[in-house]
């Protein structure tokens, strides 16, 4: 049967495709077939981020201010950890009182019309505590809210109460004014210029 020639029936399948990669327009259909809220979705989820980051500086940026605004008050607080008892800018707490510590010089009287512009007198010294506090902060001396303008007369504090610590050099023979130096009260001409330390309760504006 050399060079019979045999014929069969191939019957293709309806609806199959042909072989081969895919066209082009197939291949952008199949990528434009993404759900419609896709991109809104993307753009909301991006407006979310905006919103957090712009968020979070606002905050860090407030809380800056907050502790740069509070830092003196809390630097004013007394030892406690209490902050209802304050003082002002430039001024030291102890002991429910303010004290200010002067850097310039000035005399007895010019340094009580010093304090007494800022609400507030020459220091009185109550303890030993508290002349420790106050001289802690000066190596010189400086004036305190002592005196005595008449020979004999006991020394007296600014506050109307007399002096009850020991006998000062000098206090029955000239005038003069308190000073304060290395834990000790002293005395000196009421015309000497020397810082001064003013003093206030807390309570007082």
């Amino acid at each position: 049967m050399a060079g019979e020639v045999i014929y069969a029936d191939i019957k293709v399948p309806a609806g199959a495709s042909h072989s081969g990669p895919p066209r082009p327009a197939a291949r952008r259909a199949k990528l434009q077939r993404c759900p419609h809220w896709h991109r809104p979705a993307l753009w909301i989820s991006g407006g979310l981020h905006i919103v957090v980051v712009i968020g979070f500086i606002g905050i860090s940026v407030w809380a800056f201010r907050e502790e740069n605004e509070t830092k003196p008050i809390k630097e004013c607080a007394n030892s406690s950890g209490s902050s209802s008892a304050l003082c002002k800018v430039d001024w030291q707490l102890h002991s429910e009182k303010c004290y200010f510590f002067s850097e310039n010089l000035k005399t007895w009287s010019q340094s009580h019309e010093e304090c007494s512009s800022r609400n507030s007198h020459l220091a009185v010294i109550d303890d030993v505590k508290e002349m420790d506090f106050v001289t802690s902060n000066f190596k010189n001396s400086a004036w305190i809210g002592l005196f005595n303008t008449t020979p004999g007369r006991r020394w007296t504090w600014v506050n109307g109460s007399a002096y009850n610590g020991i006998k000062l050099p000098g206090s029955a023979t000239k005038d003069g004014c308190g000073t304060v130096k290395l834990s000790s009260i002293g005395t000196d001409s009421c015309g000497t210029p020397y810082r001064y330390i003013c003093q206030k309760d807390i309570n007082r504006t």
